[in-house]
């Protein structure tokens, strides 16, 4: 019965067995596997399939992970927002320098979860100076 060369190749190609190997499951010499393998460069269309398999896989990973990412901080803005709109609400009823101390860390930890999650800078997002208005919750009128 003739070898399937085609068949040889195409099972060395896509998958992980060696020359001996290969000769040893269809009953062949090393040495025959080995000289048709080199002179149609088995090994070469081999790399090339596990370069592109390699990229493919790749590929999707990366996409799935943007996937995973893009979802999570769609999560942290909605949380940001959350958090904001909660402050904002609380902030009617602050009465004392604690309060508005406290409100003021809620809006900065809001602005910064929502603006990391969004892509952009966190530096320079605090307030440094008291707002005008406000010297007397402080004690700096």
């Amino acid at each position: 019965m003739a070898t399937d060369w085609t068949a040889l190749r195409i099972e060395y190609i896509n998958g992980s067995m060696q020359y001996k190997e290969l000769a040893d499951a269809h009953k062949l010499k090393e040495g025959t596997v080995r000289q048709r393998a080199n002179r149609e460069d088995w090994a070469k269309e081999r790399n090339a399939l596990s370069r592109a398999v390699t990229q493919t896989a790749n590929a999707s990973l990366v996409e799935s992970r943007s996937d995973q990412l893009a979802s999570f901080n769609a999560d942290d803005v909605r949380i940001a927002k959350a958090i904001r709109a909660k402050a904002a609400k609380m902030l009617g009823a602050a009465t004392s320098p604690q309060d508005l101390r406290a409100l003021s860390g809620a809006f900065d930890t809001a602005q910064k979860i929502g603006r990391l999650a969004l892509g952009a800078s966190t530096e320079n997002s605090n307030v440094s100076t008291v707002p005008s208005g406000l010297n007397h919750f402080y004690g700096d009128d």
